[in-house]
């Protein structure tokens, strides 16, 4: 078989232990035939990993599993996924292009996508709480399915290509530096009791904020923008 071949199996198939042994390019499913629940990085094959598919019997993903997976462009998701939990840095530093998370997931961990260069899409599904950094230092452009999102922790979308996000009604709580050295220009919250950071590095420089008069937004605005935000 060439070396330049990929070889698609299944996780801890006979196909995927020759692979493994033999340093092919590896087009991976899991959660499929192989029962497995959890995943972790026991192996070590991330140079080899060139997709992967998330079975419904997987039902976790481990801190570091699949990072610096550099050569794996895409992950994506059975629809009968079980999904519920993603480590810490589970897919950081990796060359996934885009992600949608299915409903099922309901936690995501610190620095899960950090350092993706090339990651320009993300849909968060039903996550509530995105964590520190989960973004971080990539080319995310387009973020969606951000009705659900409570919290957001500090520096989830720093050095981000986002150009504007808007976050609903159900968010109580802004990090530190949620936005800082992005792309970012508007910024729109709907609560008006949102708690803002006790700091100016929230935003870029010569960003917006749009809220209503007299709400949080406007308060943190005029205390660190010096100016009212831009009334809803």
């Amino acid at each position: 078989i060439p070396k330049s071949t990929v070889i698609s199996c299944l996780y801890k198939s006979k196909a995927y232990e020759m692979a493994k042994v033999n340093g092919y390019s590896i087009a991976l499913s899991i959660g499929y035939g192989d029962n497995t629940s959890e995943y972790t990085d026991e192996d070590s094959i991330q140079d080899q990993i060139v997709s992967i598919k998330i079975g419904p019997a997987l039902t976790k993903i481990s801190d570091s599993a699949f990072a610096g997976a550099e050569n794996c462009k895409e992950v994506t998701f059975d629809e009968k996924s079980t999904l519920t939990k993603i480590g810490n840095n589970a897919f950081a530093q990796t060359g996934i292009e885009s992600v949608t998370l299915p409903d099922s997931v309901k936690t995501i961990g610190t620095s899960v996508f950090a350092e993706c260069k090339s990651l320009k899409e993300a849909d968060l599904g039903t996550i509530d709480n995105i964590p520190e950094k989960a973004f971080y230092d990539t080319a995310l452009a387009k973020v969606t399915s951000l009705d659900h999102v409570k919290a957001i922790g500090n520096y989830a979308f720093a050095k981000t290509k986002l150009q504007e996000y808007t976050v609903g009604d159900f968010i109580k709580k802004l990090g530190e530096g949620v936005f800082a050295e992005s792309s970012l220009t508007k910024l729109v919250i709907e609560n008006p009791n949102c708690i803002f950071p006790e700091t100016a590095n929230l935003l870029p420089s010569g960003a917006d904020i749009y809220g209503y008069v007299n709400s949080t937004a406007d308060i943190y605005s005029q205390t660190y923008l010096n100016k009212s935000c831009t009334s809803l």
